[in-house]
């Protein structure tokens, strides 16, 4: 009775505070896969789980289906969703096609801090030993943060946003293959890919820079497909 006393005083704008920040928990519990693929989801547990109500646990699975990294299955259940080699081939494709049309603009107009901070990310990349996996996840939020603020030099705002809403899908479709991939081999060759980037961004090359993030984006998906068991 005392906790549904205190519910029916939220305000509104306090029962959404609370939905968000749920589903912010169980968006980073998915992509951090503490809720693995074809997990199903009790919202009891979840709402025990995270000290959220009930009501904002709904709330936030219904945010979560409409990412696509939940999927609610008639008659059976909610369920953390898994990702298909076509939907991997279909998010890169698209990415790289954003990618390049950011490319044609930010050669022109990426500003000076912004030039600055890639070659701090491209160092702190570069820096790190990647021996735990604590590293390799922060070597994923500066790769995320890297191709961010690429697209955002381009200036086209309605471009950035766009690209944004790649931002889950193409998260989601790394971590399921990062559990089987060999990163640390391919790691040299994306390291020097990243260096050509911004060489080609500071000599104005969009012309080059497209090629090299064609050849970046393609060589990331072949590795992606490879470890989902594309061909097998």
């Amino acid at each position: 009775m005392a906790g549904t006393a205190v519910g029916l005083r939220l305000t509104d704008a306090e029962r959404k505070k609370q939905a968000y920040a749920a589903y912010v928990t169980l968006r980073q519990g998915i992509l951090n896969q503490r809720y693995g693929p074809g997990e199903r989801l009790s919202l009891e547990e979840l709402a025990n789980d995270t000290g959220m109500g009930v009501a904002q646990i709904r709330q936030a699975i219904q945010q979560l289906v409409s990412d696509g990294l939940v999927e609610v299955r008639p008659r059976s259940g909610t369920y953390v969703a898994g990702i298909t080699v076509a939907e991997v081939e279909e998010v890169c494709d698209v990415r790289r096609a954003l990618e390049c049309l950011a490319a044609e603009t930010a050669v022109l107009r990426i500003r000076g801090e912004q030039m600055s901070r890639l070659r701090t990310l491209l160092h702190e990349m570069n820096s790190l030993v990647m021996e735990t996996d604590a590293q390799r996840d922060l070597h994923e939020r500066l790769n995320t943060e890297f191709h961010h603020l690429l697209v955002e030099a381009s200036g086209n705002a309605r471009l950035q946003e766009v690209y944004e809403n790649l931002r889950f899908p193409m998260q989601f479709a790394r971590l399921h293959a990062l559990g089987r991939l060999d990163w640390k081999r391919n790691l040299p060759e994306e390291r020097q890919e990243h260096s050509m980037i911004l060489h080609a961004l500071q000599i104005r090359d969009s012309d080059r820079l497209k090629v090299v993030l064609r050849q970046h984006i393609e060589r990331a998906k072949a590795a992606m497909v490879q470890a989902l068991g594309v061909g097998h």
